[in-house]
């Protein structure tokens, strides 16, 4: 994997200009941002995403299909008003879209299983070696991607929706 770095210049000025807004106005423009970057890691991780098929029992018990875990990678984001922090995530499994198959074991596919006893398959044997993660890969390609979007936003939308001169604001390959 080829390695690349991406220097910002001119941060210290773009957080002087968040200083500035009103603190509703400043968690507004940092969750929209942050929903920028989430997407660029969401949409990597749904490339990621192995899409395979599900068991004869998730089946018939519950309409599981192919590609569900990929329906469950998911973003959103949050504002704590008295924290004052703003946060962004992406997440895999839960309720699969128009379904009513709960899908439990993202977390399974990302990490691998150890061998255990117990349930369906006894002994089971693990999946430690055939774990297939795609969140990780995604956050770890991306992550440099997804913080000059989040910085690209926050710079233009502080010239056109609050009129505010961020030209000393210098991103990724400008410099």
């Amino acid at each position: 994997m080829a390695e690349r770095n991406v220097h910002f210049k001119g941060m210290s000025e773009l957080s002087k200009f968040m200083s500035t807004l009103a603190p509703r106005m400043e968690a507004n423009v940092m969750r929209a941002a942050l929903n920028a970057g989430a997407k660029i890691v969401k949409d990597a991780a749904i490339a990621n995403c192995p899409e395979a098929e599900p068991s004869f029992k998730a089946k018939r018990l519950y309409g599981a299909k192919a590609g569900d875990l990929q329906k469950t990678i998911r973003r959103g984001s949050s504002i704590k008003q008295r924290k004052g922090q703003v946060t962004a995530y992406v997440r895999a499994g839960g309720k699969v879209k128009k379904s009513t198959y709960f899908l439990y074991w993202a977390h399974m596919v990302e990490y691998g299983t150890v061998p255990h006893t117990g349930g369906v398959f006894d002994p089971h044997p693990g999946t430690k070696g055939t774990h297939k993660p795609f969140m990780r890969p995604a956050l770890d390609a991306e992550s440099e991607h997804a913080l000059a979007v989040i910085a690209n936003f926050i710079r233009q939308r502080l010239e056109t929706k609050h009129g505010l001169d961020t030209s000393a604001v210098v991103l990724g390959d400008e410099a």
